[in-house]
């Protein structure tokens, strides 16, 4: 009688965890520290691509997206204006910045490469207090008045540019005609990343390194010269990664640098490193073999032998490992 009714109290728990399991799904616990937060990523975009009469999401972000979600790590959209709210971007575990065509209208208002020091500042603490943020070029290159930023010494350095610390690097216009990009980021997302530029392609690079952190991911390569082209530093607590362009995040089939699987590749690469380096015990991670519910069975010391093994016996025959 006994084994009877511990057999039909096993089925209840059994059948109560897995009824509640869709109620109890979105039920975590948030730590308010960046570090052990489960990854959020927050893409800044007027998220419309203003060209288009049936305004589209731009390409790249889908594939953010898609990536993303597929790790079970949401994506939330939202324009430039956030900026201004620090609270607000330390709720997210990684930030996206694309300067890319057609992920921001015209309007100064929107685009990224206009920042005052405020936003930038904003991105610098986020960064500090253990955020990761993967910016294109030109983020914040310009003062929201307009007047660029490189003008007052001919270079993006900690005193007229807060986001060098946070790469870093200092930045210098390089013309980069006859120059290639090559790079090893995994096993999935190596070689040519970008093709000899056979035309003048004036763009900010790192000339001076200032940080002894830094990782070299991609490199303009021209003959026996290097310049930095892809890099990833730890800041403080946190990441950066700076793109020699935008376009690396921007699909080819939008004009951009990379496929769609070199994209997800290098997606992949930061949600991986993210959860690894900041030592995050739990994922979520709905594909693939994801469970949909779990539960605890405690067996009483006073109990007899005969029905744990019976219980474990059971719990095997269901493909549930003790």
């Amino acid at each position: 009688m006994k084994r009877i009714m511990f057999i039909i109290s096993l089925l209840s728990i059994i059948f109560i965890s897995c009824s509640n399991s869709e109620k109890n799904k979105q039920k975590f616990s948030v730590n308010s520290d960046l570090n052990k937060q489960l990854p959020k990523v927050l893409f800044i975009t007027t998220g419309v691509n203003f060209e288009k009469e049936d305004k589209d999401l731009p390409k790249g972000i889908i594939i953010a997206i898609q990536t993303f979600n597929k790790k079970g790590i949401p994506v939330r959209l939202e324009p430039r204006d956030v900026l201004f709210d620090y609270g607000f971007l330390s709720q997210y575990s990684i930030i996206i910045l694309s300067t890319a065509k057609d992920y921001h209208d015209g309007d100064r208002k929107y685009s990224l490469t206009y920042m005052t020091n405020e936003e930038l500042n904003n991105l610098k603490n986020y960064v500090k207090n253990g955020g990761t943020l993967i910016a294109g070029d030109n983020i914040g290159r310009n003062y929201f008045n307009g007047t660029d930023r490189i003008l007052e010494k001919q270079e993006l350095n900690p005193e007229n540019y807060p986001l060098s610390e946070v790469f870093g690097v200092i930045l210098k216009e390089i013309n980069m005609q006859g120059y290639k990009v090559n790079g090893k980021i995994n096993n999935e997302l190596q070689g040519e990343f970008l093709p000899q530029v056979d035309y003048n392609l004036w763009t900010l690079a790192p000339y001076q390194i200032v940080s002894n952190k830094i990782k070299t991911l991609a490199m303009w390569k021209k003959d026996t010269d290097s310049i930095p082209a892809i890099i990833k530093n730890t800041y403080e607590k946190g990441t950066a990664y700076l793109l020699a362009s935008s376009d690396f995040i921007n699909p080819i089939v939008s004009g951009g640098y990379w496929s769609v699987s070199q994209i997800e590749a290098f997606y992949n690469y930061v949600s991986e490193q993210f959860i690894k380096e900041k030592e995050i015990a739990i994922s979520i991670n709905p594909w693939p073999n994801a469970h949909n519910s779990a539960f605890c069975v405690s067996f009483n010391p006073t109990g007899e032998i005969e029905h744990y093994k019976f219980v474990i016996s059971r719990l095997k025959k269901i493909n549930i490992k003790p």
